[in-house]
């Protein structure tokens, strides 16, 4: 290769330099990850004003990318103000034979007092009761990379945390099937 056509340039010890024009390309780079770094960043405040203006291109464009699993472009989107105290948007799509729910909450009342906004993802697949293709239907909740649990286990901790009876193994699916929002 001919150096004087590479965009290196050769010191008197032999290492390459950065041109001028490689030394601004590396900036205007740097310049554009900080745009993208911002536009990922999550902004507990920016939520909670979107959620009260109905905002749903803030919901479906920048919120919807911090859920654990990826949201379809064609997700019902319904934000909530619960009556108990919290916030809540829900995202609902289908995806071949599951119906998902990802549902974005802030603190919820018996939360642990260090937790933070968080995702919960759920999947459903209706039953077919009769005939040769008979299935029982499936609810499900995601409680790790990959992880699918019964919907019925997932209550039953839920449940024990409120009578503040949980098991250890119970605490850990809670804690594993709340995906925090800020990571």
């Amino acid at each position: 290769m001919n150096h004087a056509n590479s965009g290196l340039a050769h010191s008197t010890n032999g290492s390459p330099q950065l041109t001028l024009e490689n030394g601004e390309m590396a900036a205007k780079a740097r310049e554009n990850e900080a745009k993208v770094a911002e536009l990922y960043k999550y902004d507990h405040n920016e939520v909670i004003r979107a959620i009260n203006a109905n905002d749903m291109e803030y919901l479906r464009t920048k919120l919807s990318r911090f859920s654990p699993i990826p949201i379809l472009s064609t997700a019902q989107i319904k934000p909530e103000h619960k009556k108990n105290g919290y916030e809540q948007v829900k995202y609902e799509w289908i995806n071949e034979e599951y119906t998902y729910i990802s549902r974005w909450h802030t603190h919820t009342p018996n939360a642990p007092e260090y937790s933070h906004d968080t995702w919960v993802v759920e999947r459903k697949r209706p039953g077919i009761g009769a005939g040769r293709n008979h299935r029982p239907k499936i609810h499900e909740v995601l409680v790790g990379k990959n992880r699918w649990i019964d919907w019925r286990i997932w209550h039953d901790a839920v449940i024990a945390k409120q009578n503040n009876s949980e098991t250890k193994e119970q605490r850990e699916l809670l804690d594993n099937g709340h995906w925090d929002a800020e990571k």
